[in-house]
């Protein structure tokens, strides 16, 4: 989403489009992908229980925020003075990066030092039964710690996910929303890093330029990440996807730099592939996306699976996705691209 975002601003900056416009455009696919989320999600008509937070809104959240910073400082001409072609990626950015780190930091530090009402403070685990079996019977009430007390509190309890897989495992009472609003300052950072793998693309020329910083910040996102969750599933911040933690965020972008190298030395540089059939379902990821939501349960998208293990449910979840990438392919033959 962020290398996309900045390398069609950019095109469309310099050809002199006015910035407020620009903006104009990112905030109206923002609210677009909003409200496709929030129908989505809602599996009712009763208002009082449509779920607000989702997948595409927590999408539409960061794009507008990190689409909002790049109509502000986007450089549309990147003639950094050649002294400083080291760094000439981070010159390029560098107040974007300040306003995605001071967003990750208020992030810490309201995980880190905000307690949520009778919990500790710095849980951010399951409640319920949670340490029940150590004889601690204090996080009843402490789902998501304070990132789920925040969405109870503003989004309202009726408003959010209620069929999270803790539920059932930990006997817990109070919803949590995976994409919740304390995340989205996280998840920034995951947007902000593909803006930054654009500008390298922007501000260098040479394909060694390009991978080498590439696989360097794949690298420190990597080892950042790493460190946080001490290599493990604990840690300082663990990897916590429901949560979107920061080390959930550096980890997932170290793999996407990585895999960013990775595809353009086989494809743009040696020209071993072409990236077919992927790029066809680049072409139509929302539509993708939107039709395996409505059909997941679907049959022969979904089949039951009585007591299913890990290799039954991989062979069931890759056949889906294998049929979708053949509507994928039938959609780019018949020339039909469905885009905000």
């Amino acid at each position: 989403m962020g290398e996309a975002m900045v390398l069609s601003l950019n095109a469309r900056l310099r050809t002199s489009l006015p910035r407020v416009n620009a903006l104009g455009q990112v905030a109206r696919r923002s609210l677009l992908l909003s409200l496709i989320g929030i129908c989505l999600g809602s599996v009712n008509t009763n208002w009082s229980y449509v779920r607000f937070p989702g997948v595409l809104q927590r999408l539409a959240a960061m794009y507008l925020i990190v689409g909002s910073l790049e109509c502000a400082f986007m450089r549309t001409s990147q003639n950094i003075i050649p002294g400083r072609s080291l760094f000439r990626d981070i010159a390029a950015g560098w107040q974007q990066w300040l306003a995605t780190v001071l967003m990750v930091a208020i992030q810490l530090c309201i995980t880190l030092t905000v307690a949520a009402p009778g919990c500790p403070v710095g849980y951010s685990g399951p409640g319920g039964l949670h340490r029940t079996a150590t004889g601690d019977f204090s996080l009843q009430n402490c789902t998501g710690g304070i990132a789920g007390y925040i969405d109870r509190l503003i989004l309202g309890p009726n408003h959010l996910y209620q069929h999270g897989t803790f539920k059932s495992i930990y006997r817990t009472q109070l919803p949590h929303d995976p994409e919740g609003i304390l995340g989205i300052l996280s998840g920034v950072l995951v947007v902000q890093a593909g803006a930054h793998a654009a500008r390298i693309m922007l501000v260098y020329n040479h394909a060694r330029a390009r991978i080498m910083r590439w696989v360097f910040w794949s690298v420190m996102f990597g080892v950042v990440g790493g460190l946080l969750c001490k290599f493990s599933d604990g840690g300082y911040i663990p990897v916590n996807k429901n949560l979107w933690s920061v080390s959930y965020c550096l980890v997932t972008s170290s793999m996407a730099f990585f895999i960013q190298a990775i595809l353009y030395f086989v494809v743009d540089l040696k020209n071993k592939w072409g990236g077919r059939p992927l790029y066809y379902a680049g072409q139509n990821a929302l539509f993708l996306y939107v039709g395996s939501e409505l059909l997941k349960k679907h049959f022969p998208l979904h089949w039951h699976l009585p007591s299913p293990i890990h290799a039954q449910l991989l062979t069931a979840n890759a056949a889906a996705a294998l049929m979708w990438l053949a509507v994928a392919v039938a959609l780019h033959r018949k020339r039909v691209f469905i885009t905000l």
